[in-house]
């Protein structure tokens, strides 16, 4: 016993270890020990395994260096350094590398603050850009660095907003999307990964409004409502979400109302789609947040859009909600750039409002 307990000090192999009544101690807790300290290292103090990154330079440096690969690289590692190499077969669970933009999700926060904080080079769609919201976005987006994808029914009107961008040396492409249909939505996102090879950004904001009491509304006018603001926001985030998950992460910002959450007379058509948005928001929000996706939603106020036009004026308060302030949308799409800094890592499934008021 004490031979055994020398040579475990030098650094040799271990001895057979003893039980108090001198029969011999094995099974499964004497092979978990850990590793044996080689006679090289024999006053180096402990051994510990230690995760260590490793780059593999044939990975694609876009979706990280564990991308596809179900195994993680660790190293021995002492006081004197690193000692040796090695595979760490990780099964289900996930790589254990910690980088932003592998599949499985486990990341440090530092590490994803520091890749994904800068909006340069990351490729953003934005539906509903002709005008309004959609349009103050993709500017405002574009200038910061983006690569931005116009998508609106008005193919003519994001092409001239396109080619302004693209003079001001801006990348900027324009495409034709109907977000009330399925293939559009998919061709839309087909389109921006063969132009700029992935999608970082979704700002989903193509939306219509109808102003009318149930019982006079038309019925077709109200289903159409919950149509293109509900169902569009779901066939438009679906194809996105997938791409997302095969680059490893991204972000996707539904652009709500208040109306869908306090109740507003007359508009129950547009209240009750931008609700159905909100609900989908937070659900889609706990499906994808393991893959590095963020799922938010936005609440403006009240802006002065086309839309709006004979509803509100810009800088003054709807009568009807007088502690608000109606906003152009330029102080929108500032907002959104803030909150897409953040990144992935950032908030997920939450409500990020601009009203002056309890929502």
């Amino acid at each position: 016993m004490r031979g055994a307990a020398h040579r475990q000090r030098a650094g040799g192999r271990r001895g057979p270890r003893l039980r108090r009544d001198g029969r011999r101690r094995g099974g499964r807790a004497a092979r978990r020990r850990g590793p044996v300290r080689p006679r090289s290292h024999r006053h180096a103090g402990p051994l510990y395994p230690v995760a260590v990154p490793h780059v593999d330079p044939r990975a694609d440096s876009r979706r990280g260096p564990c991308a596809g690969r179900r195994r993680a690289h660790t190293v021995a590692a002492d006081r004197t350094g690193i000692r040796a190499g090695g595979h760490r077969d990780i099964g289900r669970r996930g790589c254990g590398r910690r980088s932003p933009h592998c599949r499985h999700g486990r990341h440090s926060d530092r590490e994803r603050r520091g890749r994904v904080s800068s909006p340069e080079g990351q490729v953003a769609i934005v539906t509903g850009a002709s005008r309004g919201i959609g349009r103050s976005c993709a500017e405002v987006l574009a200038r910061s660095g983006m690569c931005v994808v116009l998508a609106a029914r008005s193919v003519d009107a994001v092409e001239r907003i396109a080619e302004q961008l693209r003079a001001e040396g801006h990348e900027a492409a324009a495409v034709g999307c109907d977000v009330d249909d399925r293939e559009a939505c998919e061709r839309l996102v087909a389109t921006t990964i063969e132009a700029f090879g992935r999608v970082d950004v979704l700002v989903a904001n193509a939306g219509v409004e109808t102003s009318r009491t149930v019982v006079r509304s038309d019925p077709d006018a109200w289903i159409g409502t919950i149509w293109t603001n509900t169902i569009g926001a779901y066939l438009t985030a679906r194809p996105v979400v997938q791409a997302m998950k095969d680059a490893g992460g991204g972000q996707v910002l539904f652009v709500g109302s208040g109306a869908g959450h306090s109740v507003v007379p007359g508009m129950s058509a547009y209240g009750a789609s931008k609700a159905a948005v909100s609900y989908l928001s937070a659900a889609l929000s706990q499906e994808v947040w393991r893959y590095g996706i963020s799922v938010n939603e936005l609440v403006p106020g009240p802006v002065a859009t086309e839309m709006t036009k004979d509803l509100f004026e810009p800088g003054e308060a709807p009568e009807h909600l007088p502690s608000e302030r109606v906003k152009e949308p330029e102080e929108v799409a500032s907002f959104v750039l803030d909150l897409l800094r953040l990144g992935p890592a950032g908030p997920t499934g939450q409500i990020f409002s601009l009203a002056r008021r309890p929502l």
